[in-house]
């Protein structure tokens, strides 16, 4: 059963987390870019570009432990936790391994259709070997310390792999849209110069208060562009739903 309690001793605990993958995520979102975002904004206006992604965060947690809490007492929840003990409780190590495989071959089917397709999908096979250390953790508890994971922290091992890896997967496809030309076709209105337009070789990162961000592909560095030089910006998202980008 889920101690709420225990979670609640842990919030603080798991809102440093959220800040700090956050705040991660940011980071290394420009970096790929070759900027370095800490040197041009402010506290504030970093929490004001993280909130977004804290909203983010907000709903993946509340989503898993609302999930969790509906499971718990459920019919198909005891036959789950009937599964898993069985698991941890195997003995013989190749058939505790061939269980664990059954039990987690939807992912491995996913993980093999994203290799056909020549996308390797690294975080659902992360997924597969945390699942197989937190059997084999379990496993160890029961045989040879007559203990076990608490549904608590085993709730609180979830949320915290499934942000990571969900938030894992934002930050690959945010850097794609960009690459691909989400911003393709902006324009940049220059005091007293000519205006810059975006295109392949040319992309529109992103922007915080006092700068703008590009980058030039083809010589592989930023531009940064103070907004005081900047009359106004014609921004085009070309990004929509169901659509592939352009090239």
């Amino acid at each position: 059963m889920i101690n709420v309690e225990i979670i609640k001793r842990l919030f603080p605990f798991l809102n440093l987390l959220v800040i700090g993958l956050t705040v991660t995520k940011l980071i290394l979102f420009y970096r790929y870019f070759g900027i370095s975002i800490v040197q041009y904004i402010d506290i504030s206006e970093a929490f004001i570009l993280l909130f977004e992604d804290v909203l983010f965060y907000v709903a993946t947690f509340l989503l898993t432990f609302i999930f969790t809490l509906l499971l718990v007492g459920h019919p198909i929840a005891s036959i789950g936790s009937e599964s898993t003990e069985k698991i941890a409780s195997e003995q013989n190590l190749p058939k505790r391994i061939w269980l664990i495989f059954m039990w987690v071959l939807p992912i491995i089917a996913l993980i093999m259709l994203s290799i056909y397709n020549g996308r390797p999908n690294i975080p659902l096979i992360i997924a597969v070997f945390v699942i197989l250390i937190v059997f084999q953790t379990r496993f160890v508890l029961k045989t040879y310390y007559n203990s076990d994971l608490a549904a608590t922290y085993t709730l609180i091992i979830g949320l915290i792999i499934t942000t990571i890896v969900f938030e894992y997967n934002e930050l690959k496809k945010q850097v794609m849209e960009i690459i691909s030309g989400k911003y393709t076709g902006t324009t940049l209105h220059i005091k007293d110069k000519e205006s810059m337009v975006t295109d392949s070789t040319l992309i529109y990162v992103g922007k915080a208060k006092d700068y703008y961000f590009l980058y030039d592909k083809k010589k592989e560095n930023a531009v940064i562009i103070s907004s005081g030089e900047v009359d106004r910006v014609d921004l085009k998202n070309n990004y929509r739903w169901f659509m592939e980008y352009p090239n």
